[in-house]
């Protein structure tokens, strides 16, 4: 349904005709329904009543850099997965997707499953980042925070490490 501004009225049969007088844009003459109240204030046509209606769907804030003090590459990594993918012959249809924020801004692809558990993502860590570059310090991921403490758990009693 559009939306008309309000001022004078002068009913035709099922439609009104209103005018509304902007500073800029002059009077300008409308027909809308006569059962629309006459609270309305804005016109779908009208460029002052558009600029000044109230945004109802704000815009979302821009997101804010990765600040990453490592000082070896893959220190700080995300952690994302591909899915969707059709299945290989090893049955993987799924990547895991590791990207250093630190010094190299590297990434690392892992093929896997979609099923993956935390105990399957703590073996990819520690097979492809832990053995090239040492020990993370910071897992940022989309999925719940129990997957991501469940697999760094799992890396560090991999690596004999005890908390």
């Amino acid at each position: 349904m559009k939306r008309y501004c309000t001022g004078d009225t002068r009913i035709t049969n099922d439609w009104t005709s209103r005018k509304r007088h902007h500073p800029r844009n002059g009077a300008k003459t409308l027909l809308v329904a006569k059962t629309m109240p006459l609270h309305i204030q804005y016109v779908a046509g009208c460029t002052t009543c558009q600029q000044n209606k109230i945004n109802t769907h704000p815009t979302q804030p821009l997101t804010q850099p990765i600040k990453s003090t490592a000082m070896k590459p893959f220190q700080m990594i995300t952690q994302d997965f591909i899915s969707g993918l059709p299945k290989t012959k090893k049955g993987h249809d799924c990547i895991m997707v590791m990207v250093d924020h630190g010094l190299m801004k590297g990434v690392i692809f892992i093929p896997c499953s979609k099923e993956i558990t935390a105990l399957e993502a703590t073996e990819l860590h520690f097979n492809h980042t832990f053995k090239l570059f040492g020990i993370l310090e910071i897992i940022i991921s989309n999925r719940d925070p129990l997957f991501v403490s469940k697999t760094y758990r799992g890396l560090m009693k991999l690596c004999r490490i005890k908390q």
